[in-house]
């Protein structure tokens, strides 16, 4: 789940729409505002891609990325460019 709300209201959310469990609610990683996020998963840049004319996200460390999503299930206070991140990473 990626949400701009605040980290609390994601998670009753996330519990209520069984998401997560409570008991998941309590592990490590398993939810991060959009900064923490930024900040775990390591260097990244946003270039533009001129054959396509879109922005896309170059992430420098591919495997801890990976380590990250490994355990997360929520994004919370995400902007635009979190959500970015995250497709482009996934991808």
């Amino acid at each position: 789940m990626i949400t701009g709300d605040h980290l609390e209201t994601a998670l009753k959310v996330a519990i209520d729409a069984e998401i997560i469990t409570e008991e998941e609610s309590r592990l490590e990683g398993i939810y991060l505002t959009g900064t923490k996020f930024r900040k775990e998963i390591g260097e990244y840049q946003k270039v533009w891609n001129k054959e396509k004319q879109i922005f896309e996200i170059k992430i420098a460390d591919k495997k801890r990325f990976t380590n990250v999503l490994k355990r997360l299930r929520i994004i919370a206070r995400a902007n635009p460019d979190d959500k970015m991140i995250l497709i482009s990473g996934i991808r």
